[in-house]
């Protein structure tokens, strides 16, 4: 039988200290400097929960303004992306509770991957062998009867490519999909896209088939070893959920997978989307995208799951729900 299990979410914190403004299509406002404050203050209210086994950030921690390359970040005497980096880090400085860090864009902006590996997920209790490194992804077990697989949405990507390989078959998706890429920022990338190709964008990325075929292994062990699923990304790969414009590249691929293996997943869990959202796949999957304190302020959320039911408790502003498995 499997225990009941309960973690903290957060995600997209993009803290910068910069002025509040507005998104380039001018439909959300972001607090940057507010934000690291607005999650310090969801943390503290998560952590009273002792029945936590582990706290996931889904990706976005600081702001790619803080690189210095784009936006407010032009006006800036020199790059603060340490400086932003430590702020955020503070807010788990003393906690006891283990942490565990996605990457999603934003880090890239700022980061290398080697980077990334120094700087995070290095003291966060969750076991070594299970830790993403150093592809981004791997899985680890808090409770019994419990597998929290995290998946690597920019395995794929144009911003920081691992290698010429994963450069070349991102830049090769988004020749194909996107007659805007190669435009120069601020440019706008969705224009002309019709709704399937809204995906193809240069802030997004995808997971690749390597990766891919390393989560069916992980998914057949779990089988056999009789375990239920959750799964922790950035990107979102159900469009009800969130939005068409922040899906992987090859959000279809994993969603026909996790088709496959429908009963072993109870919840797939991303960031991206600061508005959030909800919804239940064909499959009977669920797929909740964490609100972000960048723009809702206090904004956080507790995930309590047994084997009837999983409950998405929302702190401050984020929304809570309820779902049967």
């Amino acid at each position: 039988m499997n225990e009941p299990l309960s973690f903290g979410l957060i995600s997209d914190i993009q803290y910068a200290d910069i002025e509040a403004a507005s998104n380039f299509s001018g439909s959300e406002h972001r607090d940057y400097r507010g934000a690291a404050t607005a999650a310090r203050a969801s943390m503290v209210k998560m952590l009273s929960d002792p029945s936590l086994s582990f706290v996931a950030h889904l990706g976005d921690l600081i702001d790619g303004q803080n690189a210095g390359e784009y936006g407010q970040g032009l006006s800036l005497d020199a790059p603060q992306s340490e400086q932003a980096l430590q702020v955020v880090l503070n807010i788990w400085s003393d906690c006891s509770t283990p942490i565990h860090h996605i990457i999603g864009n934003h880090e890239l902006y700022n980061f290398t991957w080697a980077a990334l590996d120094e700087r995070l997920n290095q003291t966060c209790g969750l076991g070594e062998h299970h830790l993403p490194r150093p592809h981004g992804y791997g899985s680890f077990s808090p409770a019994k009867g419990w597998r929290v697989i995290s998946l690597n949405s920019y395995e794929i990507n144009v911003i920081k490519p691992r290698d010429e390989h994963t450069r070349s078959e991102a830049e090769a998706i988004l020749t194909e999909m996107n007659p805007n890429f190669g435009a120069k920022a601020p440019y706008n990338f969705f224009e002309g896209l019709p709704p399937h190709r809204l995906r193809y964008v240069p802030f997004n990325g995808g997971f690749g088939s390597k990766q891919l075929a390393w989560l069916i292994t992980e998914l057949q062990e779990a089988r056999r070893q009789g375990e239920r699923c959750i799964i922790l990304s950035h990107l979102p790969c159900y469009g009800p959920s969130a939005s068409l414009r922040n899906l992987a590249f090859d959000a279809d691929d994993l969603l026909l997978l996790i088709g496959q293996y429908a009963e072993l997943i109870s919840a797939y869990f991303a960031g991206h989307r600061h508005s959030g959202g909800a919804a239940t796949d064909p499959h009977g999957v669920h797929h909740i995208t964490i609100q972000s304190p960048l723009t809702h302020g206090e904004c956080a959320a507790i995930i309590k799951v047994n084997e009837e039911t999983l409950s998405v408790e929302g702190i401050g502003a984020h929304r809570s729900y309820h779902f049967h498995l």
